[in-house]
C-alpha cells in the first residue's frame, strides 16, 4: 500500500515512545541538502538507529526507538511529535538519504473484503490502479483510515 499519510494520529511516530517502531525509505540524496526540521541530537539518533540496524533492505529500513542517552540515542523533547523529515546517513564511505514515512508504507495487506463491498465502476478503477501491484490508498478510498 502506499498513500497513506503520515500526521498526528498515526499510531507510532520516529520518537513517540520508547519501542516506537518509524519506517524509513531512501530517497534522493539532494533531499538531504536541505536544512532539518528537527533538532541535531534527533537527527544524530535517527542516523545510529539506522546505521545500526539489522534491516538491510536496500529501499526501505524500519528502526525501533529505545533511548540510550550513554549511547547519543535520544531524540529532542521538541521533536517527540514530530515525522515526516529526513537525515542523511554514512555507510562504508557512501551516502544515503532517508525520508520518514507512514509505517505501513509498502505493507502488505489483504483488502479483499474493502474491494468486495465496492461498486463494479470503483473495482474496475481499483484493478486499474494497481497494475503495478502497488495500490495508492489515497487514489481509492473515499475516507481517512490510514491505520488496520
Amino acid at each position: 500500500i502506499s498513500g497513506l499519510e503520515i500526521d498526528s494520529n498515526t499510531p507510532e511516530l520516529p520518537c513517540s515512545a520508547e519501542g516506537a517502531r518509524s519506517r524509513w525509505l531512501v530517497v534522493d540524496l539532494s533531499k538531504c541538502n536541505v536544512a532539518s526540521s528537527v533538532d541535531h541530537a534527533t537527527t544524530k539518533t535517527f542516523v545510529n538507529l539506522l546505521v545500526n540496524s539489522v534491516d538491510r533492505n536496500p529501499k526501505l529500513r524500519d528502526v525501533y526507538y529505545y533511548e540510550q542517552p550513554d549511547h547519543d540515542i535520544q531524540c529532542h523533547n521538541d521533536d517527540k511529535s514530530k515525522f515526516g523529515f529526513r537525515v542523511k546517513v554514512i555507510e562504508k564511505g557512501e551516502e544515503t538519504c532517508f525520508e520518514n514515512v507512514h509505517p505501513d508504507y509498502m505493507s502488505i495487506y489483504d483488502i479483499k473484503t474493502f474491494i468486495d463491498d465496492q461498486t463494479t465502476a470503483k473495482k474496475n478503477e481499483i484493478k486499474e490502479l494497481s497494475n503495478d501491484g502497488i495500490l495508492n490508498w489515497t487514489a481509492i478510498s473515499d475516507f481517512s483510515m490510514t491505520t488496520w
